[in-house]
């Protein structure tokens, strides 16, 4: 490394440091959260100022966990942050308590 070995810290906003970020978060499980590739490449898609984005994926594969880190990381590294979130199922209720939920553990 040409930097006195040191590591070069990544930008915001990149997937990188989204990874980073991520990675010091914990899940229910008690293990450290390592996003998925596609979880990856719809938070690119996203910090790259894509409009509108859609996550099509069957229940049950981490769709609440990246959107909640997801709105998490726009808090801490965005002023006067506001993020609004929307489901189509009726399970959109038991989707907004697990946001809530793992927002409340944080504070």
């Amino acid at each position: 490394m040409s930097n006195g070995g040191k590591r070069k810290r990544a930008d915001p906003f990149s997937v990188d440091h989204f990874r980073a970020y991520a990675g010091l978060m914990v899940l229910d499980s008690g293990k450290p959260w390592k996003p998925e590739a596609f979880q990856l490449e719809f938070a690119e898609d996203l910090f790259a100022g894509t409009r509108e984005n859609w996550l099509v994926v069957p229940e049950g594969n981490g769709k609440t966990t990246l959107l909640s880190g997801l709105a998490l990381y726009h808090g801490d590294y965005t002023q006067d942050a506001m993020v609004t979130m929307a489901a189509s199922s009726r399970c959109n209720r038991d989707g907004r308590r697990a946001i809530f939920r793992r927002r409340s553990r944080r504070s």
